[in-house]
């Protein structure tokens, strides 16, 4: 064995690197510095190894636990012992670092120049050895037996314990885990984050009592409610369990029935639990893992009662404040699964959003090395090309997809072909394909072993086996059982079971098997060619199933039964060229179908001849329904039905419209007939319609910028309302209205920007909800209409830059409409109206500088408006709403320094907003809308030096401007634009004749705008960076005295806000100001803050770079 000892020694030379002067040497233990070597403790080198392979980068201290301690310490936490040693060793300064920073509430930097050898392999120094056979998994997830060869994903398991923490703490107590298959989801929570949960005291307290494992793989055609119950009935606290004894089917019963319940009874698991030091773990809780849960959404029948009753359980579980819920889905199903079930996008708010991205390179080495070494492997060098193996491995993983499921099997197959002294060779590597080959090459070799009958069973085997969305590409693997298996097709499944392609298991007891990986779909040719040539029929047998469920759920009645033509045929051909797990019930379902058809068209002939019965019979009473119309309008009852039916179910369906007139119209005509009645005569009622009418006339006047008639009709219908609670206190529907008629008198001044009195109007309105509430709390109509006052309330709160509290409201908002969703599940009004709250809590997100959540939401919201926009074509109001947030997120994607993705989103939305007011020229706001799009646009394109179409864009929106100013539109919104069109044509022509004149008017106008106190400091920012731009101009202009004096004026209208904002918005120009005055030491902190939070807005990186590349007075002389 004296080879490979030896080759162990020289692999470890090769892990010594230079810190700055130090040259550090893991495998003596060491660090010399001009000569004097100082020896270090096992720990204390390998928390420096740590922070030197992330030279530049943040290291946290729960990172630094995982990776050195694995989690395991007692007392204080040994981090901060650590990193004080290695400062004293180096002479290091915490003021004044040279080598290690601290960076305050986040970790530590390495700042010293970090330089490795070519050939650089980092060394385990003090982890214990592994001697359970292979170190490497194959194709199975990683588990806690396994923990301890798990490596490189100690960053993200610093990351996802700390939003586990942080979610319990704002109590929402639920995290999804997003990534794409093969990203190592399962992996990163079985062998990263719970081993750390269930170790004796947790991880820095944060600790699992005790894990329910809900994986919703083989949920099929079942209830996953059922697998839910199956799950919590192995939570266990002090010995004793949490729910009664007893069957599952039990439990899932009781949870459809009565959710809260599920609260109850863990609070009093919790009471009888023997310890009392419970009381002092807030972070001790009792942890739900849902694995694979694009099952939910992939693989049933969509059912809109059975989908509500599992997202209430889901509701009452995160309400109990000793659950943790930990959901993981695959990121291709992740839309279609916040869509399904709202309750997921609520919960996820804050930090529950986890997505787990492949492995970087260093870290793909750690995965490929370190097990190997505490293994006693070793990787051949190339003796032609001197190239290591785990240097090929590393850059063959970077580059593909599906890279840890690859390497793993390619791992464990070098691994059974290593030499005798535990070699990984190169002449194996080739054998078996390279990483790409390893896995198509393996199960080709398994499949040439079978008997040609079992061969000739693929097909069937695959039928069963692979599932496809009905509606796209996506391809997901579920569980099969034996019993469905012939002799053939349980001859291959075992095959592969035994070369651990496939995985059986034991799954709520029924036996059966499942592939141990989905990239085995995606790279055995044979899977994929399969599925190529049967994508047609195996979406036509997914929509066939789901259909078959829901009319067997329905108690099989006609209705449910397949239409006649291509979806019965389809459904046919599906069943009679993959029968294979077909159940009684579908074959039941397509027999009712087929003779459903035939009677059809036995029955056709007959229909025609009574169609003609049914026209005469329905002219008949249409003659006597209008007759009783006639009549009944000269009664009084009748006249207030119809009001009410104009005022509120005819208006409620035209708003998605935006059909000004038609609203304008039905406004206008139930007003004249309430005003023709006696003031006498006038009941609660009529009161209540008077105020109905008059805010929808005033509705319409300020879409068409006709502000104060607008204003008046909006008074006039709050004192109708005030007079109807005062006639009749108890009326729910009096008070309703006093609501709605302050919300709008509310929304006239906050157009205005008159923050303080739209406050004092929604929180009247927020007032006269929450009393809805307290009469009914049952009433799903009063829970939205509190949930629409709390966002008003957020949106001013927001602007007046309190955004901690402004998400306080959005975030109740978004709960509210999503409980109701639940409920209500196929109610697409609502479904945008929690769109636009979720819109409301990206924006807070950005304000808060979480520019990567704030995108990320708007991702999502785009989204869902996309398909909310694609089922009803003709709803413009939401139409309008995608064309803003693709505007919003493009605004955001711009600051990021993501150009071509902002200019993309802003030309999409340029193109929807030219459609819709094509479609209604009187909507004002919409042609305001499109303004802001067009100065957006030019402001993008100055960003990416495009100079054409800047011009265009100022043009254009210039041109907009006057033919808006011709209705008459004197809003304030419209001044704001009017002001920023003139700026951005001064940009566009710095040299024309009046670019000076355009400039100075247009910051004049944005002064008059901004100088309330009280107003909105969004405002405040646009004249900040419009005066940053004209100093610039003067400066290069030559008056520098000028220039100087905007520069300063910035610092005064922000200073005050910018001590305590986190908004990027305030925070940068605040910081340019400085900067171009020549202080740079001032907003040093500032600068680096927005670095780290990825703001990348190029006018404010060239100001950086400036300021970087002169002498810190060069503008201040």
């Amino acid at each position: 064995m004296q080879l490979r000892t030896d080759r162990i020694r020289t692999l470890a030379t090769h892990s010594r690197f230079r810190v700055g002067a130090l040259l550090v040497q893991p495998d003596r233990l060491v660090v010399s510095l001009d000569g004097q070597d100082t020896e270090l403790e096992p720990r204390m080198m390998e928390v420096l190894i740590a922070l030197a392979e992330h030279a530049g980068e943040v290291v946290s201290a729960e990172q630094l636990l995982i990776e050195v301690w694995r989690g395991t310490f007692y007392g204080d936490n040994p981090v901060h012992k650590a990193i004080a040693y290695l400062r004293k060793v180096f002479g290091d300064d915490l003021k004044s670092p040279r080598y290690i920073e601290t960076i305050r509430k986040r970790g530590y930097r390495l700042i010293a120049k970090v330089s490795y050898p070519d050939d650089y392999r980092r060394v385990a120094v003090q982890t214990s050895a592994w001697s359970n056979a292979s170190p490497y998994v194959g194709l199975a997830a990683f588990d806690g037996e396994h923990a301890g060869v798990f490596f490189g994903r100690s960053r993200v398991t610093a990351e996802l314990l700390a939003a586990i923490r942080q979610q319990i703490d704002n109590q929402r107590r639920f995290v999804l885990i997003v990534g794409a298959s093969g990203c190592g989801k399962t992996s990163l929570l079985n062998a990263g984050a719970l081993p750390l949960l269930l170790q004796d005291g947790g991880f820095d307290g944060l600790r699992a009592l005790a894990i329910a494992n809900c994986d919703l793989a083989g949920i099929e055609a079942g209830d996953a409610l059922t697998h839910l119950a199956v799950s919590l009935k192995t939570w266990t606290l002090g010995g004793r369990p949490v729910f009664a004894p007893g069957p599952a089917a039990d439990l899932a019963s009781a949870i459809r029935q009565s959710p809260e319940s599920i609260t109850a009874t863990i609070e009093e698991a919790f009471r009888r639990h023997p310890s009392r030091e419970l009381a002092d773990q807030p972070h001790a809780h009792l942890l739900l893992l849902i694995d694979h849960a694009e099952a939910l959404v992939a693989t049933r029948a969509h059912d809109p009662e059975r989908d509500a009753a599992f997202s209430r359980a889901l509701h009452h579980l995160c309400e109990s404040p000793r659950v943790m819920v930990a959901m993981i889905v695959r990121g291709d199903f992740y839309l279609a699964l916040v869509e399904t079930y709202p309750e997921v996008a609520v919960r996820k708010l804050g930090e529950g959003h986890f997505d787990v991205l492949t492995p970087r390179s260093g870290e793909i080495a750690q995965i490929i090395r370190t097990p190997a070494a505490l293994a006693g492997l070793t990787f051949e060098e190339d003796p032609q090309t001197t190239e290591h193996l785990d240097d090929v491995l590393r850059d063959a993983a970077n580059e593909h997809p599906d890279a840890l499921p690859l390497l793993q099997h390619t791992l464990q197959a070098l691994y059974e072909r290593r030499s005798d002294d535990g070699e990984l060779r190169f002449d194996a590597y080739r054998e078996i394909g390279g990483l790409e080959g390893a896995l198509a090459h393996r199960a080709e070799e398994v499949f040439a072993t079978l008997p040609d009958s079992a061969k000739r069973s693929l097909d069937s085997v695959f039928s069963q086996l692979i599932v496809m969305q009905q509606d796209s590409d996506s391809v997901s693997a579920r569980r099969v059982v034996w019993s469905a298996l012939d002799e053939n097709a349980r001859t291959l499944a075992e095959t592969f079971v035994r070369a651990r392609l496939f995985i059986a298991e034991l799954s709520d007891g029924h036996a059966g098997f499942r592939v141990a990986h989905e990239a085995l779909l995606r790279q055995w040719p044979r899977a994929r060619d399969w599925t190529q040539d049967n994508r047609r029929l195996l979406q036509a047998k997914a929509r066939m199933r789901r259909a078959a469920a829901r009319w067997v759920e329905e108690g099989r009645i006609a209705d449910q039964l397949l239409n006649p033509g291509r979806p019965l045929q389809e459904s046919l051909e599906a069943a009679s060229r993959l029968p294979d797990d077909l159940g009684p019930d579908e074959h039941a379902f397509l027999q009712a179908s087929a003779r459903l058809y035939r009677r059809k068209r036995w029955l056709r002939a007959a229909a025609i001849a009574s169609l003609a019965v049914f026209a005469t019979v329905s002219a008949v009473f249409g003659l006597l329904a209008s007759q009783a119309r006639d009549e009944a309008e000269h009664r009084r009852e009748e006249a207030l039905q119809l009001s009410d039916f104009m005022l509120v179910d005819l208006a409620e369906k035209l708003r998605p419209l935006g059909n000004l007139k038609l609203l304008d119209g039905i406004s206008a005509k139930a007003l004249a007939q309430l005003e023709r009645r006696p003031k006498a005569q006038t009941r609660t009622e009529d009161l209540i319609n008077r105020s109905r009418a008059l805010r929808t006339v005033g509705e319409v006047m300020m879409e068409q910028a006709k502000l104060k008639e607008a204003k008046s009709a909006f008074t006039r219908a709050d004192e109708a309302a005030r007079s109807a609670v005062a006639r009749a206190p108890g009326s729910a529907d009096a008070i309703a209205e006093q609501g709605i008629a302050a919300y709008w008198l509310g929304y006239y001044h906050y157009r205005q920007s008159q923050l303080d009195e739209a406050r004092k109007h929604w929180a009247i309105y927020l007032q006269t909800s929450e009393t809805l509430v307290r009469l009914d709390p049952g009433k799903a109509d009063w829970q939205i209409e509190l949930s629409y006052a709390l966002n008003n309330l957020g949106a001013v709160t927001r602007d007046q830059g309190r955004i901690d509290e402004a998400l306080a409201y959005f975030k109740r908002s978004a709960k509210l409409k999503a409980s109701v969703l639940s409920a209500r599940p196929h109610d697409d009004a609502l479904r945008y109206d929690l769109v636009d709250t979720l819109s409301w809590i990206s924006s807070g997100d950005g304000s808060e500088g979480r520019l990567s959540e704030a995108a990320s939401g708007y991702a999502e919201q785009i989204g869902m408006l996309r398909t909310l926009v694609a089922n009803k074509s003709d709803a413009l109001v939401w139409e309008r709403r995608l064309a803003t947030s693709l505007l919003s997120s493009g605004q955001l994607a711009a600051s990021r320094g993501r150009l071509e993705e902002a200019h993309a989103q802003t030309a999409e939305s340029i193109a929807l907003l030219s459609a819709l007011t094509a479609r209604e020229p009187d909507n004002q706001v919409w042609a305001r809308d499109l303004v802001l799009a067009h100065i957006e646009a030019g402001e993008i394109a100055h960003m990416r030096g495009d100079s054409g179409n800047h011009l265009s864009h100022a043009l254009i929106a210039e041109k907009l401007i006057q033919d808006i100013k011709t209705s008459a539109d004197a809003s304030l919104a419209l001044q704001r634009l009017d002001a920023n069109t003139g700026l951005l044509i001064a940009q566009a022509r710095p040299d024309a004749i009046d670019a000076d004149a355009k400039r100075n008017r247009a910051l004049a106008g944005l002064e008059r705008i901004a100088k309330d106190p009280d107003g909105s400091i969004p405002d405040r920012c646009v004249l900040a960076k419009a005066l940053i731009s004209r100093g610039k101009h003067r400066w290069d202009i030559g008056s520098k005295i000028e220039a100087r004096s905007d520069w300063e004026h910035v610092i005064g209208l922000l200073g005050t806000m910018a001590k305590t904002s986190k908004d990027p918005n305030v925070i940068a120009p605040w910081a340019s100001a400085h900067l171009l005055l020549g202080d740079r030491d001032r907003v040093e902190t500032e600068i680096a803050w927005l670095t780290k939070i990825g703001y990348r807005d190029p006018d404010f990186m060239r100001i950086v770079s400036l300021s970087n590349a002169q002498p810190k007075t060069s503008q201040s002389k």
